[in-house]
């Protein structure tokens, strides 16, 4: 049994693994990601992954790529000093005509958190950010609604 549980962990960490390093050979940058969500498209896929902005401050990054794995666009969102978190695993999700997603939101230079809330018009323009419960209470948003 104890072999068996060996096994299936391993499996599924190089799985993730391998996972990992196909989107890192489709969204090749110079900056790191780390893979969140997905949202296929008529014409290709939006990826929703954390990564640093040019003041290597956590921010979050929406890229699109097309049905042949060419990127199209990518926005990163963030800020000089707050930490912008991507959330949970699948976070991202279609409403209609708009695609909601919500993070961890982190002040370091107040010492306070929120959780900002995201909501993307059709064409994945940043229509809508809220911060909400902004304290200095630790919190995480782990999936939306």
């Amino acid at each position: 049994m104890k072999k068996f549980i060996t096994y299936t962990i391993l499996l599924l960490s190089v799985n993730a693994g391998i996972s990992q390093n196909i989107f890192n050979e489709i969204i090749e940058d110079t900056i790191g990601h780390v893979m969140n969500s997905v949202v296929a498209l008529d014409t290709g896929y939006v990826f929703l992954s954390g990564t640093g902005n040019e003041y290597d401050v956590r921010s979050f990054a929406l890229t699109c790529v097309n049905e042949f794995g060419e990127k199209q666009w990518k926005h990163v969102y963030g800020d000089t000093i707050v930490e912008y978190w991507e959330g949970w695993n699948g976070n991202m999700k279609n409403y209609g005509n708009t695609y909601e997603f919500a993070g961890e939101y982190v002040n370091p230079s107040e010492g306070k958190r929120g959780i900002h809330l995201n909501i993307f018009d059709e064409s994945y323009n940043l229509s809508s950010q809220e911060i909400i419960f902004y304290d200095t209470i630790d919190k995480r948003a782990f999936y939306s609604i």
